[in-house]
Order: C-alpha cells, then structure tokens, then sequence
C-alpha cells in the first residue's frame, strides 16, 4: 500500500474512534430529512433541537431517538415470536426438540438480508451502530443493556416451557437466568453471521442453539 494512502487511512481510523454516534449519521442533515416530506428542515430542527428556545438541530437527539425506536421494534417482535415458541416447547417430548428448531429456523429468515422491511434493516444498522459506540457512550450501552433484559424477561416463559417439556434444569452453576443469557448470546451471534453470510444454513445454526441449550442443562431428577 502506497505509504500515503496508509497515513490517510490510519488518520479515518482515528476520526471514525473519536466520533460520536450522531455524528456517525452525518448523513442525516434537517435538509435531507424534509426532501419528499411534508415538513421543512425547521421542523426537523426544531423537533430535534440542542436546547429549549434553540432552533440548533441535535442530530445526537435523533441518533437516540432513531435507537430508542429499534429498541421498541425488538420489544415488540419478541412478544410476537413468544406464544410461538412456547407452542413449539409444548409440542415436543423429552429430548426431542424438532418442533422449537423448527422454530428459531422460521424466525432466522427475516435476518437474512433484503428479507425484512425498510424499517427493520434500518433498525439493524442503527443497532450495529450502537453496538460500536458502546464504550464510548456509557447511554447507548445503558439503553442496550436495557433492551436485551427486557427481552430476557419476555423470553422467559418459552425457558420455562423448554425446561418443563424436556424435563431438564440448568446445569449446576447457573441459574435459568443465566442459561438464558448464554443461550440468547449465542442465538445472536448465529443472527450477526447469517447477516454476512448467508450460506449459514438455518436449520444447522437452530440445532446448534438447541445443543447450548441441552449442554448447560442435566435431568431434573431428584
């Protein structure tokens, strides 16, 4: 690499670490959000202004505003696949987990990109987004940490039914709580790769869960 290009480079390295997450959505000008709309970039400024009596646009606001409306679309997408889940849990006998990987293949569609609506892959984005900033913005991490408890706690049922379907319990050492975390971490880091790379196949990435799932739990006997 020319020793030129390399500094340039290192030096956008540099400007990218010291960002903000606004500032990350440059992009988003009071101008290039009032084109087609039916409001002025004023609106735009002042509905996102920096203080009470400015008109000066705080596009930090709109970054949070923009995660905050990601977070209420997860919340909402986990309610939805819940009563799924638990169905499929319910269906199944011990040690026979089709119905569930039946499942989570299902819902790993709508990751794959160009699947999903506007709104959803734009709130991904927003999302990976927020991810790179979190050390860097104790709130972001703040407001993430938050979401994934809720979805915790929404999820918490389908945990329930799975465990009771299969006559199983967490392994000793961790807590339903925590074969939760675990188990969704992983899930998530299926979904983060079946973004790039869509030669995952769904049904491997399903059984894969399911056996994290079966490895951090033994028989409830007595």
């Amino acid at each position: 690499m020319d020793s030129t290009r390399e500094r340039i480079v290192e030096s956008a390295l540099a400007v990218v670490d010291q960002m903000t997450f606004g500032e990350l959505l440059a992009a988003l000008t009071p101008e290039r959000l009032a084109e087609d709309a039916r409001w002025s970039p004023g609106t735009v400024r002042y509905q996102f202004r920096a203080a009470e009596g400015s008109l000066s646009f705080d596009r930090g606001r709109l970054a949070d505003a923009l995660l905050d409306r990601f977070c209420e679309r997860s919340r909402l997408e986990a309610q939805a696949s819940v009563a799924g889940y638990v169905a499929a849990a319910e269906q199944l006998g011990a040690g026979d987990l089709d119905s569930v990987a039946a499942a989570i293949e299902s819902n790993m569609a709508a990751f794959r990109p160009g699947s999903a609506g506007t709104e959803a892959t734009a709130g991904e984005r927003v999302h990976l987004l927020a991810l790179a900033m979190c050390d860097a913005e104790p709130a972001v991490a703040a407001r993430l940490r938050g979401l994934q408890q809720d979805v915790l706690d929404i999820f918490a049922p389908v945990y329930d039914a799975l465990l009771a379907a299969t006559g199983r319990r967490p392994a000793p050492g961790f807590t339903p709580r925590e074969l939760a975390v675990v188990v969704n971490a992983f899930l998530e880091g299926l979904l983060l790769v079946h973004r790039y790379d869509t030669s995952l196949d769904p049904a491997v990435a399903a059984r894969a869960v399911l056996r994290a799932f079966w490895a951090l739990t033994v028989p409830d006997e007595p």
